[in-house]
């Protein structure tokens, strides 16, 4: 990856972060504080999402792998 890409690559999950902090919150009200109800509605946009550009299941997984190692070192972290 060149600098370049991965300057990009930093933008994109600086706005994610941003987008994800401001729905998450909405998205767990809306499923009444029930975990499971709000990690599979946002499991169903993901996979809405993915599919809608045209990505393989394994895309979106490696997508999806890639994000939570991030997150977690993210938070580890902080």
């Amino acid at each position: 990856m060149t600098k370049e890409e991965r300057q990009d690559s930093l933008e994109i999950l600086v706005r994610a972060i941003e987008i994800a902090n401001k729905f998450g919150p909405v998205i767990l009200d809306d499923a009444d504080n029930v975990g499971g109800t709000a990690a599979t509605s946002v499991a169903i946009m993901y996979s809405q999402y993915t599919a809608a550009m045209g990505m393989t299941l394994h895309d979106a997984i490696s997508l999806f792998m890639a994000v939570h190692k991030q997150t977690m070192a993210l938070e580890r972290d902080l």
